[in-house]
């Protein structure tokens, strides 16, 4: 019996689930947190593809944090477009599953006033990714889930330079 052919691709094997975990192209035997993350993000952009409504509209999803550190360590924040940047206080978003949004001012974490249309299409979009993290192996732990407004992004130079 040739062990060396069989040794050779269980290696082989074990290398493309290590490269699957890290960059996330394949989740087969990957179920490290990052991994549970990138599915669950990916996902719930899928589905809000199209989504949002007319001063709402959707445009892309983002995800950030150490979560094979601690699975608390994560931030998803959706990009809305059209009058998203009238609506919408900047870096607004939702702490642990928290039913009202809150906004960074100088005293810290305030709630974030907005009127009950907008309020009613961003609850809808954060109940679809925070569903869409709990299927992908994520568990009960409700992440904070943002909404911004991509011309302030864009703006700013992109994702990177503006939540830094």
């Amino acid at each position: 019996m040739d062990t060396s052919g069989q040794a050779t691709s269980r290696h082989r094997r074990a290398a493309a689930t290590i490269l699957a975990c890290l960059f996330v192209t394949s989740t087969v035997g990957c179920n490290s947190e990052k991994a549970i993350a990138e599915r669950g993000v990916r996902a719930a952009g899928r589905k809000l593809k199209g989504g949002g409504n007319a001063a709402l509209p959707f445009d892309y999803i983002i995800w950030y944090g150490a979560v094979d550190i601690d699975r608390k360590h994560i931030a998803i924040w959706a990009m809305l477009g059209g009058e998203a940047e009238k609506l919408l206080p900047p870096y607004m978003g939702f702490r642990n599953g928290a039913p009202l949004p809150e906004a960074p001012t100088r005293d810290g974490y305030r709630p974030a006033p907005i009127d009950s249309a907008t309020m009613r299409t961003i609850d809808e979009m954060r109940h679809i990714i925070e569903a869409e993290l709990q299927q992908a192996g994520r568990g009960g732990l409700l992440p904070w889930v943002g909404f911004e407004a991509e011309s302030r992004v864009a703006r700013a130079g992109g994702a990177f330079h503006y939540f830094k």
